[in-house]
């Protein structure tokens, strides 16, 4: 017999909750519940199911902190036979029980890195693969997870993978990201040159080169992200320097690229450039972009740890010394 639960009770918070939910029920998006024990993330989880398109679908539910970290990829991700030791034959795991509905996970925060690391797969490309498998296994689920950790914080820590948290660019005061304009022109030529003087292949580009970079089919404005100083003026209104900036490239429906990333001398150390790469990547993700990649130098050292270590970029077997892909 199904269990039904129903809402019972008068808190405004909580109406407000269920309304927010009834409202995120038709959105085809990862939704993360966060809130103690016992104040009805469960239920929230499944008025998201009931109210969505999936309704009538599988809802599979999975406490993450229930499993030892040994087994939790393999109930998760399904495994084959002789994939470890008592694996007499192969399973199927809760993502492809899910399959066309919705998986809820539990206690989110409790996931070890590597089941992380395979849910961010799940989540970008909608593909998992079992354990002991080289195949790839196409997935269509919409996941609902659940937590009353401070993720963000765990994250800041290293312990929980950033680009799990699809969350806005939270930018420090003062500072200021939108999109190229023609007045910019100046400005971004002198801090390129500024910004990559021991790279003079790219620090080189004068103004002929620069046009004609934008004369290119795939050239976007919107995709140009320039960062300036905006704490000039009474109002904070107006703009001051410019810091730093982001020129993004969509090759294709499915590809992007970090085509360039510059910031300022005078502002590195305030981790600009990461904020920059993330409000690049979110701009990307709206435009449909599945899968970016990025060159970087190989002796680049403090790219690479924020490219690989903080944002989830891979190396790419490709081009064994400078491609990286997310």
């Amino acid at each position: 017999m199904e269990r039904e639960n129903q809402f019972v009770g008068q808190s405004l918070a909580f109406l407000d909750a269920v309304e927010r939910t009834s409202r995120a029920a038709a959105l085809q998006r990862p939704v993360l519940v966060i809130g103690e024990r016992g104040t009805g993330k469960e239920l929230i989880a499944e008025r998201l199911h009931r109210l969505s398109p999936r309704w009538g679908e599988p809802l599979i539910t999975m406490n993450c902190a229930a499993l030892p970290e040994t087994l939790i990829e393999a109930e998760l991700f399904g495994h084959e036979a002789g994939a470890f030791t008592g694996a007499t034959r192969s399973r199927a795991g809760r993502f492809e029980e899910a399959d066309k509905g919705t998986l809820f996970l539990d206690e989110l925060g409790t996931l070890s890195m590597g089941a992380q690391e395979r849910l961010l797969r799940a989540v970008e490309y909608g593909e998992i693969t079992r354990i002991g498998s080289s195949r790839p296994v196409r997935v269509d689920v919409r996941i609902v997870a659940a937590t009353n950790e401070d993720l963000p914080g765990k994250a800041e820590r290293g312990e929980f993978r950033a680009d799990l948290l699809d969350r806005p660019v939270e930018l420090p005061d003062g500072v200021r990201i939108r999109g190229f304009e023609p007045a910019d022109t100046d400005a971004l030529l002198a801090l390129n040159a500024a910004s990559f003087a021991a790279h003079p292949e790219q620090g080189a580009m004068d103004a002929e080169g620069f046009a004609e970079r934008c004369a290119e089919p795939w050239f976007d404005p919107a995709g140009l992200l320039i960062a300036v100083d905006s704490s000039s003026g009474d109002d904070g209104g107006t703009e001051g320097a410019m810091l730093g900036f982001h020129w993004t490239k969509v090759h294709d429906r499915d590809h992007g690229e970090v085509y360039v990333v510059g910031v300022s001398p005078a502002s590195r150390g305030l981790g600009l450039g990461r904020l920059l790469t993330l409000a690049g990547l979110h701009h990307l993700h709206e435009r449909g972009v599945r899968e970016v990649l990025l060159y970087v130098e190989s002796d680049n050292a403090p790219a690479i740890n924020i490219y690989r270590d903080k944002l989830g970029f891979t190396h790419a077997q490709s081009d064994t010394h400078v491609m990286y892909r997310r």
